[in-house]
């Protein structure tokens, strides 16, 4: 049966639909819509809850780096394909997940901005999202491809940080 064709769709095509840009943005809207819907507690008050464009300009700059690692090694940045190097150099020296922590770094600092503690069940969603729907089945996709170097990797770089 060729995938799609039925109108069936089952958890690979979710995954597919779903990348980890897409459940970002559906966060960044939770944040801020959770921060509007619940204004109080006011955690961060102006101008100190700015300080979360820092933390935004700085997630950038970490996706920009692993995305550029991945493009050096010639590998896929594609969650559902299959990778065609081990990546272990540029940031993922320090953690195995850059860019999805990227991602949940962004989301505080939106979370920041809003300044409300509702905000910041965004960056919690996002990062159970991204556990349960890429991060466990790439680290077995990563273990079956690469073995004992990926094991040795995954035992010396934690998974967040």
């Amino acid at each position: 049966m060729i995938e799609g064709v039925t109108g069936e769709s089952g958890p690979r095509d979710v995954r597919r639909a779903l990348r980890p840009p897409v459940i970002w943005l559906l966060c960044a809207g939770a944040a801020v819509g959770l921060g509007v819907l619940f204004p109080e507690p006011s955690l961060l008050p102006t101008p100190w809850n700015w300080l979360g464009a820092v933390l935004i300009v700085a997630a950038a700059g970490l996706i920009a780096w692993a995305l550029r690692t991945f493009q050096s090694r010639h590998t896929t940045k594609v969650p559902h394909e299959t990778p065609s190097a081990l990546v272990t150099e540029g940031p993922y020296r320090f953690t195995r997940n850059p860019m999805y922590l990227g991602l949940a770094t962004a989301l505080v600092g939106i979370a920041m901005i809003v300044g409300r503690a509702a905000a910041f069940a965004g960056p919690a969603i996002l990062v159970l999202a991204i556990d349960l729907a890429f991060i466990r089945r790439e680290e077995r996709v990563l273990e079956r491809l690469f073995g004992r170097e990926y094991l040795d990797y995954k035992a010396r770089v934690r998974r967040w940080i």
